[in-house]
């Protein structure tokens, strides 16, 4: 078999009996990416197998449910490693994270749905100064404690806290220590007040995506303490039920505006699109606000799927 740079076994099914994926990582010289994402014979012993692979950079093992903290173990043999996916890997605790400690070239990693991380194991990463993108969405266990531990990675540019309900404002006062930040989501965070829309307006004022769908306590107060973040460019405000319309006129003190969901915002009328500069903007949801009747959503084709 020839040398290959990439071997994709996403959704291999039961055929990957652990003695055929051996062969084929004996076959395939400098490896440097693995995609076994859905495959359900996965486990730790697999990765026993990957663990000296120097070469490779991008792991992806996204929804592998037999992966342990065992397994973890082995990962962090790989060195080289770049880009790791344990998204929907849920037995993976904060014990495991631990074993990431040496992986010094890790931009991006991905925990996804991993609900039994807690701020002890957002602790085992705050020595890796190289992560850019961190997913933790549906860690529903990550308090505000646990940002203080991100806030000591200053090359951070991306992080999804999803359904992570346990923060406030105060957890995103400490993402003052991210100043690269440019996307952040904060879908579903239910305490988060105006508080950190000033926060980041002043500590971050270089993000550019910012989701707040379902921080139902944001008000136009918290819209006006945002202007200073000047490059946003997508904004999400869908479920955000306590804005009015004056409070729309807040948003044109953001030039970059091109994506805006406003989507179930059940006190808008028109008079509040009225504010806005719609002719700029690429895409503006308007769904289910049912006081609108002269405006209708507009979603460009390339926003469907963002």
């Amino acid at each position: 078999m020839p040398s290959t740079y990439t071997l994709d076994l996403g959704a291999c099914g039961n055929f990957l009996t652990k003695e055929l994926f051996a062969w084929i990582l004996s076959s395939c010289r400098n490896l440097t990416s693995i995609d076994l994402s859905n495959c359900n014979r996965v486990n730790d012993a697999y990765l026993n197998i990957i663990k000296s692979g120097e070469s490779i950079r991008s792991l992806n093992l996204q929804d592998c449910h037999n992966i342990t903290d065992t397994g973890l173990k082995s990962i962090g043999y790989l060195t080289q490693l770049t880009f790791l996916n344990l998204g929907g890997c849920l037995g993976i605790t904060d014990h495991g994270l631990q074993h990431l400690k040496n992986l010094r070239r890790l931009e991006t990693v991905n925990l996804y749905w991993c609900y039994q991380i807690t701020d002890n194991g957002v602790k085992h990463l705050e020595k890796l100064t190289s992560l850019q993108k961190i997913d933790f969405g549906s860690c529903e266990k990550i308090t505000d404690e646990g940002l203080l531990s991100l806030g000591r990675l200053p090359n951070l540019t991306d992080l999804d806290f999803t359904g992570c309900k346990e923060i406030t404002d105060k957890g995103v006062s400490h993402l003052a220590g991210c100043p690269k930040l440019k996307r952040l989501r904060l879908h579903s965070c239910y305490q988060i007040t105006d508080k950190s829309l000033l926060h980041l307006g002043h500590n971050n004022s270089k993000i550019e995506h910012l989701d707040l769908s379902g921080c139902s306590n944001v008000t136009g107060k918290g819209l006006e303490w945002l202007q200073p973040a000047t490059r946003i460019n997508n904004l999400s405000l869908a479920f955000c039920n306590k804005l009015k319309d004056d409070d729309l006129k807040h948003l044109t003190g953001y030039p970059n505006l091109k994506c805006l969901d406003l989507m179930c915002c059940e006190q808008i009328t028109d008079k509040g699109v009225d504010h806005l500069q719609v002719g700029q903007l690429r895409t503006l949801n308007l769904r289910h606000c049912n006081r609108t009747k002269k405006y209708k959503s507009i979603i460009a084709p390339e926003d469907l799927t963002s």
